[in-house]
């Protein structure tokens, strides 16, 4: 296809091309309307730009000092014209007085009106970068300049305001991330609390419901922990859960499953997308982990319950039962002599 622009002109018809010469004079004859307008507009603008008691001045001068003195002179000097003199005036005051009204009203006070709206609506939407370019203040300052500097210092006051508020919202933000993440987390292991345990629990649950996969839950609980504390001391104790948090931290998967601490020496772990045998086998993992670096007589009893979900209706008397069958699989390997896993029967399906 050509895209030279004589043989696509060439191509044309004699009507298209009239159309197209048409075009281009009116878009030039816009050019040139506008290029002698353009030194008018600048000469409007540095008008209105004045002082309002000087443009009122400068009107009565070439409204009433002017007309007066040309007819004094047109009196003394050529008394007949005087009467062609006003009546010229008297027609063009006629002719001109809704053009002429509306262009002192713009010069006088319309412009000023509609910087300082548009400086408004600037604020309006959030702008408060906004201001009005103001020459040096002086004493003799007129009341329009002296408003738009007002304003400008509203404007200056509205932005450090926000600013405040808004880093004051976003320290609020943070202390409330933070005061959430600490109201969720154990001080002690660093791992999830009981409060976030249970919460977390309810909507893993509800996930393993709409998507099909199970969900298995395993409670750990030390043997003969009190022990330590009656004959080491609880600063004891302490290390010694941290050291089983660091254990059981090691041995599940980061971002997926939940390791948490249910309160005193008990622990436990959520293990998502995986069976009561699966986390059987990571339970196995802890236990023998913890026994070879305790040189102490504690050990971990480890119970074990699943589900696979047969249906995506969620039913939450499922996870209270889920939670009851691990703590009962717990204390069950407790009561067998500890230091073992006990995987439950298979927990009703959600």
């Amino acid at each position: 296809m050509s895209h030279n622009p004589a043989e696509h002109t060439a191509n044309m018809s004699s009507k298209d091309r009239d159309t197209v010469s048409a075009v281009l004079r009116s878009n030039a004859a816009r050019r040139t309307l506008l290029q002698l307008m353009e030194p008018f507009a600048r000469l409007v603008n540095a008008v209105a730009g004045w002082g309002v008691v000087f443009k009122i001045r400068l009107l009565l001068f070439f409204c009433v000092i002017a007309p007066t003195l040309v007819s004094m002179v047109l009196l003394e000097s050529h008394p007949r014209e005087l009467h062609v003199f006003l009546a010229v005036v008297l027609v063009v005051s006629i002719i001109l007085f809704a053009p002429l009204a509306n262009a002192v009203s713009y010069l006088l006070i319309r412009k000023e009106l509609r910087d300082i709206e548009q400086f408004c609506m600037r604020l309006k939407q959030g702008d408060y970068a906004a201001s009005f370019a103001l020459p040096h203040e002086t004493d003799d300052e007129h009341e329009l300049n002296v408003l738009k500097r007002n304003l400008n210092w509203m404007a200056h006051v509205i932005s450090r305001r926000v600013s405040r508020l808004h880093a004051a919202l976003e320290g609020a933000h943070e202390d409330r991330n933070r005061y959430e993440s600490l109201s969720n987390i154990d001080p002690l292991t660093n791992l999830a609390n009981r409060r976030r345990f249970e919460t977390r629990l309810t909507e893993l649950a509800h996930e393993a419901a709409i998507t099909r996969r199970p969900l298995a839950l395993m409670f750990i609980d030390c043997d003969r922990f009190k022990l330590v504390n009656d004959t080491l001391g609880h600063q004891a104790g302490d290390m010694l859960l941290e050291d089983l948090a660091a254990i059981i931290r090691r041995n599940v998967r980061e971002y997926i499953d939940l390791p948490f601490r249910y309160g005193g020496d008990e622990f436990g772990v959520v293990c998502v997308g995986m069976t009561a045998e699966q986390a059987a086998e990571a339970a196995e993992r802890i236990r023998e982990s913890f026994s070879m670096t305790q040189k102490t007589d504690v050990t971990i009893s480890v119970g074990v319950a699943g589900f696979t979900p047969s249906s995506r209706s969620f039913d939450p008397k499922s996870v209270a039962e889920l939670v009851r069958t691990a703590d009962k699989a717990a204390y069950r390997a407790k009561a067998l002599g500890g230091n073992r896993v006990i995987v439950a029967p298979q927990s009703p399906a959600l």
